[in-house]
């Protein structure tokens, strides 16, 4: 294998806070408007690091540019950056960023280019001369930078385990996250900024690997994505051209990709810790019972048919992935084929997507995209893709590759050898497969045709025609030119029309259509509606339970769920006492018929728990009764096959005040996840409820999402909410607490577009009006905020908190006269949850005068309805501290919030500055030493600065304090404003270095 001949790199520079500072503020304000410009985030001409500040930006600048698709060349700058020119050392490192880029999309650049343009050295570089065709977790080898971490070290919360590759955008390692209980993740490393992330962030799709997050930890760029397995199909093609070749059958690839996984997780050294037990590979039987009972080559057109919809999902996005291969497929250790890779994807809807360069892996690369490769043009096509997966697939039928592989040399010689390759058709795969049918290779030769006018038009064309042949049906895009076939296929699909006697007894069939035939025709029906009942209890099942996830869920969602529970059950006649013998039930397989009781049960139960949460909304005692009977007929119905009913049903007599029946086992709140979820045990249930193994399980996805959101845990909710979401895409109930936790991190767009999803499916749902309110508010849309709370206000739904938040939308629009009226309002309201007794406690404080015993009443009545809220807990000790002057008593409420969530980085700097006011040095510097991690936000830094401050006895401990400050303007500089006037920081405010840093943040965030 070949490797890229690449110039030295420029030393990367040690890691410098101040020049962070200056470049974190210019991203920031990037990733909101692709409009930035660098120039407005340059310290003064006379600063002493302005030209390296200058030169960072210029490169950010550039990475920003490609990442979105939208390459631009150095010569841009000269106009916005004319300074950059005259600087010959920070003109070498730009234009070195351009040239990496370049090489990274697959274009072929020379130093000599740069000589040229610039008149400046990048030495005795050459281009990719023939890139690598495989790889693991879709990067190539190749170069990085020195400085990359490795096996054993920590990148911000992460514990790396393993590399699982490396390439030109970094490397790629498995690792721990101890915050989620160890759980296994993939780590992209980068020295660069990724664009990945913002394009997965617009795809939703079962066959395409999603991101959780993009972090930054000092000078790296992390990219965190579930662990899904480390099997790709470059690894099975890999063991394919050992001494067995093929499979014989689906059966033999399941082997293989079971074995895989043993060997690369598995069966991981001492040295290489494997994942912990809950994440071992094991593999599902149900899963993969479908691959083990097709043919090898049925299994490839399965593999296929799902990897051609994911790409139909992205291209129906505008996303085009443009490095499809082997190694950017991922399959999981359930079998399920995932798309890989997305750091070369172009937007199609991008009005520069025609000067894009080519790029991609040589070897995948179309005819259309290796022509514009070699004339230096852009390229980009959906059809380019389609290319891509029918050479992979054709990989994988004949355990070829159609085309030989170009002689080494020059770039342009090998790109010019592979186009005269491509030009000429592909040789049939059944050349090296005899016994694959003419559909198949004709369905191959279609994605391969050298002209792509000729091609599939869309990958959704390709899924369409690869399931039609999995299927036995003709072909809809693709020539068959097998009458044979053609035949075999009708036969498959009419077995007992095409059977011998039938064709010589025509007439006699044609006679026995009112008879025999019309009683054939319904036993098929019947087997018919009984698989789709079936497939309705699996498809719905899931969804049903998530949307009860939440025992303080929206109303709508309990009604959600009930009535999507009745429809799917309603075909098994669930009132009658045989119900599980009945008709639907007694068609199927047996081992089916178990498994559709089985999931019948689970919904039943999950009809008793709707209506149960109906009831307990419900203001009339009779209606209330009538649901709770209704509740305790499910939860009968599911007991005739669940034994999990008798517990549920003890718990719906308890809600309804109805006394125990005498046999009815003992429920304790530690039984059940509900049970501590409702006893406030977050923390307890995510550690209970983390799906074990890979095997996607979406309801405990929605589980750890909700508990995180409780938890104030918001990153990490939105990863789970994120893996949910993909595996249910148009699951309300994950939108909506996506949302609220979107808009806790001040993502308040992304949070407004996931309530704008729910209201399309629940119109005018009360709790999505609320929240949607309060993500305008971020945006500042604060007549749009106005219109959702009036929207809200007619529905007549009884949510006190929509006055508080209306108040602040009004004062905010300067309507004073009726931002007083809604106060009024909220305050005579009586709060009917916890949430709504915090908004009237935050609004004592806001009114003239301000009642601060109140609201501390008000914060203490949401914590006795759940005594693990964390936001009532956290507001009592801000009233105990701030207001009341009781800092003992502040000091016990942070305790629980601590108690309930350790990690609560706001409680412990709060607990460790009432700590140091209080002269409790050791447990303040305690504290305070626990809050500090590699993304620490600037609240927490400036309140460890004040403790730290507040404890200081030396000049040393003063220069500590003071670095926290300083790294928390560096975050946000905007809290400078309060410096100057905070009493915690009164022995600091007469010190230069103090009103410097102050001076400083005012000049960045005026």
């Amino acid at each position: 294998m070949n490797r890229t001949d690449t110039p030295p790199a420029p030393a990367p520079p040690a890691f410098d806070a101040e020049l962070d500072g200056f470049v974190a503020a210019f991203e920031r304000a990037a990733a909101r408007d692709p409009a930035a410009a660098p120039a407005a985030f340059l310290p003064p001409a006379d600063h002493p690091k302005y030209r390296a500040v200058l030169r960072e930006l210029a490169r950010i600048d550039l990475e920003f540019a490609w990442d979105r698709g939208a390459p631009r060349r150095v010569e841009a700058y000269r106009d916005r950056l004319p300074e950059l020119f005259a600087d010959a050392d920070g003109l070498r490192a730009v234009a070195w960023e351009e040239y990496r880029l370049r090489q990274a999309a697959g274009e072929c650049p020379t130093p000599a280019d740069y000589h040229r343009r610039f008149g400046i050295d990048l030495g005795g570089a050459t281009g990719p001369a023939h890139l690598p065709r495989t790889s693991v977790l879709g990067s190539e080898a190749g170069d990085e930078p020195s400085t990359m971490p490795a096996p054993g070290d920590r990148v911000g919360e992460f514990e790396l385990v393993r590399e699982l590759g490396r390439g030109a955008f970094g490397r790629v390692f498995l690792a721990h996250e101890p915050g989620l209980a160890g759980r296994p993740v993939v780590l992209k490393v980068s020295s660069r900024l990724v664009g990945e992330a913002q394009t997965l962030a617009r795809l939703q799709h079962t066959n395409i690997v999603p991101v959780y997050s993009i972090r930054r930890h000092g000078p790296y760029h992390v990219l965190v994505m579930p662990f899904l397995g480390a099997t790709t199909l470059a690894d099975l093609l890999a063991s394919f051209r050992g001494p067995g070749g093929l499979p014989g059958s689906g059966k033999g690839l399941v082997s293989t990709l079971a074995g895989h996984a043993h060997r690369t997780t598995g069966g991981a050294s001492d040295a290489t810790p494997a994942p912990p037990a809950g994440d071992a590979p094991g593999l599902s039987r149900a899963a993969l019972a479908r691959l083990e009972a097709l043919s090898y080559p049925d299994t490839v057109l399965w593999l296929g048919a799902q990897l051609a919809d994911g790409l139909a999902h992205a291209h129906d996005r505008g996303v085009l992935h443009r490095d499809l291969k082997p190694a950017n497929v991922l399959v999981t250790d359930d079998g399920r084929p995932m798309l890989l890779d997305f750091n070369l994807a172009a937007d199609a809807a991008d009005p520069a997507v025609g000067d894009l360069p080519a790029g991609g892996t040589l070897h995948y690369m179309a005819p259309e995209v290796l022509a514009a490769l070699a004339d230096h043009r852009g390229h980009a096509d959906p059809r380019a893709d389609v290319y891509a997966l029918g050479l992979v697939l054709y990989e994988l039928l004949t355990g070829t590759f159609p085309y030989p592989d170009p002689p080494p040399g020059p770039p342009a010689a090998t790109v010019q050898a592979m186009r005269a390759a491509r030009a000429e058709p592909a040789p049939s795969a059944r050349r090296f497969h005899p016994d694959l049918a003419p559909a198949v290779a004709s369905i191959l030769a279609t994605c391969l045709d050298s002209d792509f006018t000729r091609r599939y038009p869309t990958a959704a064309a390709l899924r369409d025609d690869l399931q039609r042949q999995l299927d036995a049906r003709p072909l809809a895009f693709a020539a068959n030119p097998s009458p044979r076939e053609r035949f075999a296929k009708w036969r498959r699909r009419h077995p007992r029309a095409a059977s011998g006697a039938s064709v010589a007894a025509a007439a006699a069939v044609v006679l026995a259509l009112t008879a025999g035939g019309f009683l054939v025709r319904q036993q098929h029906l019947g087997r018919l509606e009984a698989a789709d009942a079936r497939h309705g209890l699996a498809a719905e099942r899931d969804a049903v339970e998530a949307l009860l996830i939440d025992h303080d869920a929206p109303g709508a969602f309990a009604a959600d769920a009930a009535r999507r529970a009745e429809a799917v059950l309603a075909p098994y006649h669930t009132d009658a006492a045989d119900w599980p013998a009945g008709p639907l039930l007694a068609r199927l397989p047996s081992e089916e018929a178990h498994a559709a009781r089985a999931d019948a049960g689970r919904l039943l139960m999950a009809l008793a728990e709707a209506r149960a949460a109906l009831a307990a909304r419900e203001p009339d005692p009779a209606a209330r009764a009538d649901r709770f009977a209704a509740a305790l007929r499910a939860n009968e119905q599911a007991a005739a096959v669940t034994d999990a009913a008798r517990p549920q049903r003890a718990a719906l007599r308890r809600a309804a005040g109805l006394p125990p029946e005498p046999d009815a086992p003992a429920v304790t709140p530690a039984e059940g996840v509900a049970e501590s979820i409702r006893a406030g045990r977050y923390r307890e249930v995510i550690e209970r409820a983390r799906p074990q193994g890979r095997e996607a399980h979406y309801p405990a996805w929605v589980v750890l999402g909700y508990c995180h959101l409780r938890l104030a845990e918001n990153a990490d909710a939105v990863r789970c909410l994120d893996v949910a979401a993909a595996l249910a895409p148009d699951a309300a109930a994950v939108r909506f607490h996506r949302g609220i936790a979107l808009h806790q991190l001040g993502r308040h767009a992304a949070a407004r577009a996931e309530f704008d999803a729910v209201l399309a499916a629940l119109p005018d749902h009360p709790e999505s009006l609320l929240n949607r309110a309060l993500a305008r508010l971020g945006e500042k849309d604060h007549a749009g905020a106005v219109a959702d709370l009036d929207r809200l206000e007619r529905t007549g739904a009884r949510l006190p908190r929509l006055y508080f938040v209306r108040e602040h939308a009004r004062r905010l629009a300067g309507d004073a006269a009726g931002a007083a009226a809604d106060l009024r309002a909220g305050l005579a309201a009586e709060p009917n949850d916890p949430a709504a007794w915090v908004a009237r406690g935050r609004a004592r404080l806001r009114a003239r005068p301000a009642d601060p015993a109140a609201a501390l009443a008000d914060f203490r009545a949401a914590t006795r309805l759940d005594p693990g809220y964390l936001l009532g807990w956290e507001n009592a000790a801000e009233v105990l501290s701030e207001h009341l002057n009781r800092p003992d008593e502040a000091v016990a409420a942070l305790d629980r919030v601590l108690e309930l969530n350790p990690a609560h980085a706001p409680a412990r700097a709060g607990r460790s500055v009432l700590h140091a006011r209080a002269g409790r040095t050791a447990a303040a510097r305690a504290d305070a030493a626990r809050c500090v991690g590699a993304d620490t936000p600037a609240l927490i830094l400036y309140q460890i600065g004040c403790a730290h401050l507040l404890c200081a006895a030396t000049d040393d401990e003063r220069q500590t304090g003071l670095g926290f400050l300083r790294a928390a303007l560096r975050k946000d500089p905007s809290w400078g404003r309060f410096m100057p006037s905070d009493a915690d920081l009164k022995t600091v405010h007469g010190v230069e270095a103090f009103r410097a840093m102050v001076a400083a943040a005012a000049v960045l965030a005026p």
